[in-house]
């Protein structure tokens, strides 16, 4: 049996965890986790090992590379880390995280987390198919030409 997708959402600001956590029950997730603290996160991530892990920033101050280390060794949780538009560079973030690490902008859409947690789904993925599709049924045209 495949196993249920789950999420946890870390922010200290209660609206933006109940505004991403009402989007992805919207995207089919049923089990979602909330966490206030990166320690607290570490700990559920330790116990319930959810599928995704999505952790703002805005608010953190004690927020380094290491704590994605610490929770790769007790979890193979996907990290999405959500940072305010305008603040350290999202290159910068990633540079400085070892491992899968995707970085969002606020604001954040149901259309990015939908990216996330359904790769498949996106929309990338939709024009690919239909593309294929077309091909396939001779009603493709190249726009190059």
């Amino acid at each position: 049996m495949k196993r249920l997708k789950s999420c946890l959402v870390m922010s200290k600001d209660v609206i933006t965890q109940h505004e991403i956590a009402q989007m992805l029950s919207d995207l089919g997730i049923e089990i979602i986790y909330y966490a206030e603290s990166l320690e607290e996160t570490l700990e559920i991530t330790e116990e319930q090992q959810p599928t995704h892990a999505f952790l703002d920033l805005e608010f953190e101050t004690s927020f380094s590379g290491s704590f994605i280390t610490q929770m790769n060794q007790v979890s193979r949780t996907r990290v999405t880390l959500i940072k305010k538009r305008g603040t350290k560079n999202s290159g910068d973030i990633k540079l400085n995280i070892k491992g899968n690490v995707t970085v969002l902008e606020k604001p954040v859409t149901i259309t990015l987390l939908n990216d996330i947690v359904h790769p498949q789904f996106s929309f990338g993925a939709l024009l690919a198919e239909a593309e294929s599709q077309l091909k396939e049924e001779g009603h493709w045209q190249s726009m190059s030409a």
